[in-house]
C-alpha cells in the first residue's frame, strides 16, 4: 500500500487527513468512522473514544483528570491547620510505643505487643 491510499478503505485518494498515530484517511472514512477528540482534537475512531460529560475523548485525553474537578489550592491557614492535626495524631499514635521504649508500657500491654526483645 503506498501513501496515496487510505489505511481505512484502502482506496487511493487526492487528499488526507491523519488519525493520533499518524496514519493517512481519507474525508469520507473520516465522516464515517472517526470522531475529533474534545481533548487534543485528534482524530479517534468512534469505537475507541471515551465519553465524559456528554463529550468523546482519546484514551489519553480521557485519562486525564477533568479541569472542573481539578482540586483547588490549599490557602496558607487551612494548609496549617492539616499539619497541625496530622502532627497531632502522629504524637498519638507515638506515644505508646514511646513509652514501651522507656520500660514503661500502656496498662496492662505486654512487651511482646510493641516487638521488643
Amino acid at each position: 500500500m503506498t501513501p496515496s491510499h487510505c489505511i481505512e478503505c484502502l482506496e487511493p485518494a487526492a487528499e488526507f487527513l491523519h488519525d493520533l498515530g499518524g496514519s493517512a484517511i481519507c474525508a469520507e472514512c473520516v465522516a464515517q468512522c472517526f470522531i475529533p477528540c474534545a481533548g487534543c482534537s485528534g482524530l479517534v475512531p468512534r469505537d475507541k473514544a471515551c465519553s465524559r460529560a456528554e463529550e468523546l475523548y482519546c484514551a489519553t485525553c480521557h485519562a486525564r483528570p477533568p479541569e472542573a474537578e481539578a482540586a483547588e489550592p490549599v490557602g496558607d491557614e487551612e494548609a496549617e491547620a492539616l499539619v497541625t492535626e496530622y502532627v497531632g495524631i502522629l504524637v498519638a499514635a507515638s506515644r505508646p510505643f514511646a513509652r514501651a521504649l522507656r520500660g514503661n508500657p500502656v496498662p496492662g500491654a505486654r512487651r511482646r505487643d510493641f516487638n521488643i526483645t
